[in-house]
């Protein structure tokens, strides 16, 4: 992805910046999701992160390789401090969600990508497409989105035309005869 390859990984400002991203786009955690982790919420050994959705729903999210090494590579750059957030602003403190999106902005920017809102709740819709272009079960989706509907999982889901025509040809033939 040129946004990830774009960003700088010295600092360890750089370093969450960049943990940040990756988690957003290889967990499709919403925005106050992200901002509530705290570091006791991570399971390096089982690869897993609680977190806590709309209406303090408790979930536990899969971590990928990206995610794990991206989330440790942070960790071992950040200051020592007495707060239990994962992401601390540059006082040491939990990230508040505006200061996500200008993370986010900051990013896409510096990509050059063309400013088409690319938003915390667009690596959302990224997560979910790149599982949906990868033949993942809708159901599956929506239990790793924490949506409790399969309404509000399906506007995540585009199909495309080449897609539809695979599906068709799928299908059994008929005999048609003489």
């Amino acid at each position: 992805m040129n946004l990830l390859a774009s960003l700088p990984k010295e600092t360890w400002l750089e370093k969450r910046d960049f943990a940040i991203i990756v988690t957003l786009i290889f967990t499709g955690l919403r925005l106050q999701e992200l901002v509530g982790i705290d570091l006791d919420d991570i399971s390096f050994a089982e690869r897993t992160l609680k977190v806590f959705g709309k209406g303090r729903k408790e979930r536990l999210v899969p971590l990928g390789d990206a995610v794990v090494a991206s989330i440790q590579n942070y960790l071992g750059a950040k200051p020592n401090v007495d707060d239990k957030a994962l992401f601390l602003n540059r006082y040491s403190k939990r990230l508040h969600g505006r200061s996500i999106e200008r993370i986010v902005k900051k990013a896409v920017i510096s990509a050059g990508i063309p400013q088409r809102k690319i938003t915390p709740h667009k690596l959302r819709h990224t997560f979910a497409t790149l599982l949906h272009m990868s033949d993942v079960d809708i159901i599956e989706i929506q239990a790793l989105l924490g949506h409790a509907n399969i309404s509000s999982t399906q506007i995540y889901t585009h199909t495309n035309a080449g897609r539809l025509r695979v599906a068709v040809d799928k299908l059994p033939t008929v005999d048609q005869g003489s």
